[in-house]
């Protein structure tokens, strides 16, 4: 555990790290996605509420679904299972970048054309309900 640091500061420091731990029940937002384009796996377990689901989406979106469990008994033993698994989580870690600078997550046309797909649809239902 450390305290604050400036960004510049902190992002080196993921290096250190072999797993990352969400919290609950405000998971990761900014954070999961610093973790995963720094290389470091984000285990989580989708909350009760929204704010608890962060993690959950950016994980799934970033193609790293494996590191998603059911629910909290499950999160424990996910993190184990990894934290015994360092030949495979080494090779995770050297393609998580890629693997998320080519996935959902940062895929900003995809998002923007999927959103408008759903405003118009919002659009549309709403007009043929009038």
């Amino acid at each position: 555990m450390e305290g604050w640091s400036p960004i510049r500061a902190l992002l080196p420091r993921y290096a250190c790290v072999d797993i990352a731990l969400d919290t609950q029940p405000y998971s990761g937002g900014v954070t999961t996605c610093e973790a995963m384009w720094m290389g470091v796996p984000v285990v989580t377990y989708p909350g009760r509420i929204f704010a608890s689901r962060h993690s959950v989406s950016h994980l799934t979106n970033g193609e790293h679904g494996e590191f998603v469990a059911a629910d909290q008994v499950r999160y424990v033993e996910l993190a184990v299972e990894w934290a015994h698994r360092l030949d495979d989580l080494a090779m995770v870690r050297a393609q998580m970048r890629n693997r998320v600078r080519e996935s959902p997550l940062c895929d900003a046309p995809r998002f923007a054309r999927d959103f408008l797909n759903v405003v118009k649809q919002a659009v549309e239902m709403r007009m043929s309900n009038r």
